[in-house]
């Protein structure tokens, strides 16, 4: 028996040894099968992206520009996302898409274009899953904005590159120049306002002590927004309408509340700091001392920056934090393991095996409905015959205070004759429309919305939320509950009566006027769930 024993011990030990060469190959394809497949499933379960996504395929498929969709100000003429526009719609054509195929190729195509940033920059590629597990299991809506579908994560994408290939004192090649100026240009050119936020990473070299880095990284930052500001044929113009959209965005004097989620402050992601502190302490435990160049790096300094300035507009941390601690931690969850585990080691493959199927499930897993809510959502479809005499005519506005009837009517009729007074932006409006707009949000009244009201045609329409049953009291219109949730005002057709030709308002579905004031919502109505912008 003990020879028996000792004839598959050393069975197993030979196994064992040729299994090793193929154990970072193992490891890779893991780590690359789940970063792949997590957005596949989050697709296959029905999701849509319920903001920005909907409206760059709308305008890719509608083939118009932003000033024949929407009443915006004069002095705002380019689309400041020309490249991804131009991409969508080019994917449009070729592949022949209807809208919800093309927003799942833009959640899929960003959303690994992001991870395998991850994927190809680091030897140990467990450490990227183990990373992102961390943020998921600290920070669980961090992940769902990497799932939106929206241009800037590829600029996230840019961002770890270049923090991959600066983050050392190396002498500086010609070769990293390239690459960071054709990264950054192609950056620019598909989410121009990015351009000057790059500039942030600048800053971190700066901080930290990387000065050469940082001069010749400023060059290549010059370079890259030059570069993508020449595709899109008017350079100058095309820069400077992104500083101007920058400081319209918080135009009009409003308060936190009034601005979209992702513009207001950040609440500190306490979990994922802890994490971060944690994975501080280990470095100390295991090695028994500690690393400055762990914390005296451009990454660190920048994710630092990031959170800091979070506490004032949240997308700071977002967008910049966040993906430049996700590439410090993966960093250091690679120390760790070089420390602990030979290359070859069938330990890895357990490792790999566990992170990847909990991150897979973490991510997949729909929580409180975060990747069906929008099955629920109901759309206004100019093609239903029922609806069509209560949506705007040929040259007709929506009047709304609400994006998402923007968000969701677009998306739904890309092609529509109409236009919206507000759209993706407050900034875009004409001032007398954004002056409204910012009282609507104020006074939460229906008499807010009287100057536009005033200023309606036949062919226009006003959009209010509210539930069936509570017609809107603004009895100069006449109003239909269209679908759930939304009312749609016009001006009254006339409407002869038997005694007389007194014009008398049409009311469909509804019952006495609401009362403005108690348990209504921002718009004047009754609260009724939707959808802001996740930040």
């Amino acid at each position: 028996m003990k020879d028996f024993q000792n004839w598959l011990d050393s069975r197993l030990a030979l196994a064992e040894k040729h299994l090793a060469h193929y154990v970072p190959l193992i490891v890779g394809a893991l780590v690359f099968l789940t970063l792949v497949l997590i957005p596949l499933k989050v697709v296959s379960l029905g999701y849509i992206p319920p903001d920005d996504a909907s409206r760059h395929v709308a305008k890719a498929i509608s083939g118009k520009p932003w000033s024949e969709i929407l009443v915006m100000r004069p002095d705002i003429t380019l689309d400041q996302h020309l490249g991804w526009h131009t991409l969508l719609q080019l994917t449009y054509k070729t592949f022949f898409l209807d809208n919800d195929s093309l927003v799942i190729f833009s959640v899929v195509s960003l959303c690994i274009i992001f991870s395998l940033t991850f994927f190809f920059g680091f030897r140990r590629s467990e450490s990227v899953i183990l990373a992102m597990l961390l943020c998921v299991v600290t920070h669980p809506g961090i992940l769902y904005r990497q799932m939106l579908g929206r241009p800037y994560i590829f600029s996230m994408s840019v961002l770890i590159l270049i923090l991959l290939l600066w983050s050392n004192k190396n002498r500086i090649r010609w070769t990293r120049c390239a690459v960071t100026i054709l990264a950054l240009a192609a950056a620019v050119w598909i989410h121009g306002a990015c351009w000057y936020l790059f500039l942030l990473p600048v800053a971190a070299f700066f901080l930290s002590g990387y000065i050469v880095q940082g001069l010749a990284l400023f060059g290549c930052w010059a370079a890259g927004c030059l570069g993508g500001a020449l595709l899109t044929g008017h350079p100058i113009t095309f820069l400077r309408e992104q500083l101007i959209h920058m400081s319209l965005a918080f135009s009009g004097q409003p308060l936190t509340r009034m601005l979209v989620t992702e513009f207001q402050p950040a609440d500190g992601s306490f979990g994922l700091v802890l994490a971060i502190a944690c994975l501080i302490l280990a470095q100390k435990l295991l090695h028994g001392k500690w690393d400055p160049e762990s914390f005296k790096n451009p990454i660190f300094y920048l994710g630092l920056l990031g959170w800091i300035l979070g506490f004032k507009v949240v997308r700071f941390w977002l967008d910049w934090g966040y993906p430049a601690f996700l590439v410090w931690m993966t960093m250091q969850i690679q120390i760790l393991l070089v420390w602990n585990l030979g290359y070859e080691s069938l330990k890895r493959l357990s490792i790999t095996a566990f992170g990847c199927l909990a991150l897979f499930l973490a991510s997949t897993g729909d929580t409180h409905g975060r990747w069906t809510d929008n099955l629920s959502v109901v759309f206004i479809d100019a093609g239903d015959k029922k609806i069509a005499d209560w949506l705007p005519g040929k040259g007709g506005i929506i009047y709304a205070a609400d994006m998402g009837i923007f968000y969701n009517t677009f998306y739904k009729n890309p092609h529509a004759p109409w236009k919206y007074i507000l759209g993706f932006e407050p900034g875009l409006m004409p001032e007398e429309d954004l002056k409204v707009y910012r009282t609507v949000q104020w006074r939460y009244l229906d008499a807010a919305y009287d100057p536009w009201v005033k200023k309606m045609r036949p062919e226009d329409r006003l959009f209010i939320r509210g539930v069936s049953g509570v017609v809107p009291s603004i009895p100069s219109l006449e109003w239909s509950y269209v679908v759930h949730g939304t009312w749609v005002g016009r001006l009254p057709k006339e409407k002869k009566e038997a005694g007389g030709n007194k014009p008398q308002p049409e009311v469909k579905d509804s019952v006495s006027p609401t009362v403005p004031g108690k348990g209504q919502d921002g718009t004047g109505q009754p609260k009724v769930p939707s959808k802001e912008k996740p930040g």
